[in-house]
């Protein structure tokens, strides 16, 4: 397999326009075999129902990925403030990821 792709499969398109409530409703009628190794990088798949499905991908030795770490919905609370929702308190990770043969390696940007 390769790096992660743009595909035309119909239930991949529903993903790729964040389309979620349509892709909850047909996922059970459609094969969803060709859901792997798409390319998802940038969207929001929130509330999707992703129960059995297989979104592995292979990473090439000696490719590199761009990979963002988003604050998560938590809640972050500090001893004397009232709760805040995380994603106002901490900013996104920016990190590259090669991939070398026999390892891989993280580094934040």
């Amino acid at each position: 397999m390769d790096k992660p792709y743009i595909k035309t499969d119909p239930l991949y398109r529903l993903l790729r326009d964040e389309d979620i409530k349509a892709f909850n409703e047909q996922r059970d009628q459609i094969d969803t075999s060709e859901l792997k190794s798409g390319d998802y990088r940038g969207r929001d798949l929130r509330n999707m129902n992703a129960e059995g499905l297989d979104f592995s991908t292979v990473l090439v030795a000696g490719g590199t990925y761009d990979v963002v770490v988003l604050p998560s919905s938590d809640m972050v609370m500090l001893p004397t403030e009232a709760s805040a929702p995380a994603i106002r308190r901490l900013p996104p990770m920016y990190m590259e990821l090669q991939i070398e043969d026999g390892g891989l390696m993280l580094g934040c940007k």
